[in-house]
């Protein structure tokens, strides 16, 4: 009898401390589906910037939305070119993609062409310390430090492709094959 009032207790204790992290589920434990609709075209990237998510991908495609994802409005970028990458600093996106495409934006609504100096692909971009970084094709990096207005080419000493680039305490650090 005593046995079976201490594994009750031990079972009521175990419940009390067990039950309150199975009813909190963690912020990323839940998912919902978002489909910014209508559109067949995957979607590479995204960015959150001035209240607002930008999403980007294959021939062009550039989405909007002001509402946490709820809802996603599509956005005319200008190009028909894949976008892979986008970042958001100092006020500004900024996109970019195949054949060296780079384009800019204040509010993710009017996009400006900007002048890369290479028709190699760009997969990512991260800002920093007041510069944009840009990584793609052949080691390409590009960096800009006026709001990806101009681009400067930059030396990496590799030819394999990079694919991703952040950056934190005073440093970027860049991914690829």
């Amino acid at each position: 009898m005593v046995i079976q009032k201490l594994i009750s207790r031990l079972s009521v204790l175990g419940l009390l401390i067990i039950l309150p992290h199975i009813l909190h589920a963690a912020q990323l434990d839940t998912w919902y589906w978002r489909n910014p609709l209508p559109q067949g075209e995957p979607v590479c990237a995204v960015a959150y910037g001035n209240n607002t998510f930008v999403a980007v991908g294959e021939s062009g495609i550039i989405f909007t939305s002001n509402d946490d994802g709820e809802t996603w409005t599509t956005r005319a970028s200008g190009t028909f070119e894949g976008l892979y990458g986008i970042s958001y600093g100092n006020g500004t996106f900024v996109a970019v993609g195949a054949g060296g495409t780079i384009i800019t934006s204040t509010n993710g609504v009017t996009w400006t062409f900007r002048t890369s100096g290479t028709d190699k692909s760009l997969y990512g971009i991260s800002y920093g310390d007041g510069t944009f970084v840009a990584v793609g094709s052949s080691g390409t990096i590009l960096t800009s430090d006026n709001n990806g207005v101009t681009w400067t080419a930059r030396t990496s000493g590799i030819t394999s492709t990079l694919y991703g680039i952040s950056y934190s305490n005073d440093t970027f650090v860049a991914v690829g094959s």
